[in-house]
């Protein structure tokens, strides 16, 4: 049977989290530092590292300015790619790929080096940067959300209705069995493969690369995709009395290091420099808590966001983003204060989570991208595709000079 609590989950694209509440007032009782997490029994890292610690592979960052390996970007789902500069004024809109099937395209876009892949009613694709389909492979599934597929060094990966799919230029490299249809997204790292699962519980399950399962979390473990930052992966899980804890776990074998309670499980967490964001519901909406990724202690708590959270937040070096129906508020990752003098309040409702680069800030607003300054809040720019009602924008990501992005037909670049 599935968990007590009926979830909104992010699969193949972004989900708005439901934690408003009345406006105004400050948090009076979901803030103190001294909110205590709990030590667990752990497993000693495989490979030298300490919990939290990103290897030099990367994994806690989306890679290079030509890469956004997976739907939030990377393995940590921080939504960033600093070393990336998108256009800073009013961008020229390309095409990259025009749809020539009757299939509508699904998900959001992963780029890495000139491919750009997506999936489509019946088929993964992968284009170049220049429009020219590489390959397809039909998947045949039915999932609703669909997952937004993973590109690492050539390789796609998809986990179709009941299997898991690394696919490299059009074959079919290998294929394992799935212990329940996909539940998010998977996050592929140097050395392995993590995807939520549905089954008669929700259950996290990892992989090598060559498709052995490295563990799979008991039953009733697992609630949310997982964050993974070096040695270390984070998901949340259920627990009595409706209670949802955070939990830290070895990506060697799943041991768990600590856990920390009393968060909200609509979207994943978030893995970054040694710490952990998450959102905690409070009686006036909700506030944003880093935790930190040795003991789960928190290190600060922001101000109470009182408008409905669109999805996790974004994470960069310096700063956190969180986007809300109404717009998009930042805060200093040092100590939780405002990074910006107000939030930008955006012309109509934001319904796509925040995507970072160098430069700014974007975001979907119906059939319009937008961009923020990232230093500022100001809004740089915005670009209505047209698409004249749903779906509107299925996915934004900052890549090199450009922002890709896709719609019902087509995949789009601004630069």
């Amino acid at each position: 049977m599935r968990t007590r609590r009926s979830l909104l989950r992010t699969v193949g694209g972004v989900t708005v989290v439901g934690l408003a509440g009345c406006s105004g007032g400050d948090s009076t009782d979901g803030g103190s530092p001294t909110n205590g997490s709990t030590p667990t029994e752990s497993s000693t890292p495989t490979d030298g590292s300490t919990p939290g610690e990103t290897t030099e592979d990367g994994d806690g960052s989306a890679g290079s300015p030509g890469t956004w390996r997976s739907l939030d970007a990377d393995a940590g789902n921080t939504s960033s790619n600093p070393d990336a500069s998108g256009p800073e004024r009013s961008p020229t809109l390309g095409t990259v790929y025009e749809q020539t099937t009757v299939e509508n395209i699904l998900t959001a876009p992963v780029v890495a080096g000139e491919t750009v892949a997506f999936l489509d009613e019946s088929a993964i694709r992968a284009v170049s940067l220049s429009g020219d389909q590489r390959w397809q492979f039909g998947w045949g599934g039915d999932q609703s959300p669909p997952p937004t597929p993973a590109l690492r060094d050539g390789t796609v990966y998809f986990p179709t209705t009941d299997a898991l799919v690394a696919v490299t230029d059009g074959g079919g490299e290998w294929s394992t069995d799935l212990p329940g249809q996909p539940a998010s997204s998977p996050i592929v790292t140097a050395d392995g493969v993590y995807l939520l699962t549905e089954g008669e519980e929700y259950t996290i399950v990892a992989y090598d690369h060559d498709g052995g399962k490295r563990f799979e979390l008991p039953a009733e473990e697992a609630l949310s995709a997982p964050a993974v930052d070096g040695s270390t992966f984070y998901h949340y899980r259920e627990r009595e009395f409706d209670e949802t804890q955070v939990v830290a776990r070895s990506t060697a074998d799943g041991g768990v290091r600590w856990t920390n309670s009393d968060f909200d499980s609509s979207s994943a967490p978030v893995a970054a420099d040694g710490t952990v964001y998450c959102i905690r519901p409070d009686r006036y909406g909700a506030v944003v808590v880093a935790l930190s990724s040795v003991d789960g202690t928190a290190e600060w708590v922001s101000d109470v966001v009182t408008d409905e959270i669109v999805g996790a937040p974004a994470a960069t070096g310096e700063t956190l983003y969180v986007a809300t129906t109404e717009g998009v508020r930042a805060f200093e990752t040092a100590d939780g204060s405002p990074a910006w003098d107000e939030p930008y309040a955006a012309d109509s409702s934001i319904t796509g989570q925040p995507r970072v680069d160098g430069h700014s800030v974007y975001m979907a607003d119906g059939d319009t991208a937008v961009a923020v300054d990232r230093e500022t809040g100001e809004r740089r720019w915005s670009t209505s595709f047209g698409t004249d009602g749903d779906p509107g924008v299925l996915g934004v990501c900052p890549v090199g000079d450009r922002v890709y992005a896709t719609l019902q037909r087509r995949v789009v670049a601004l630069e």
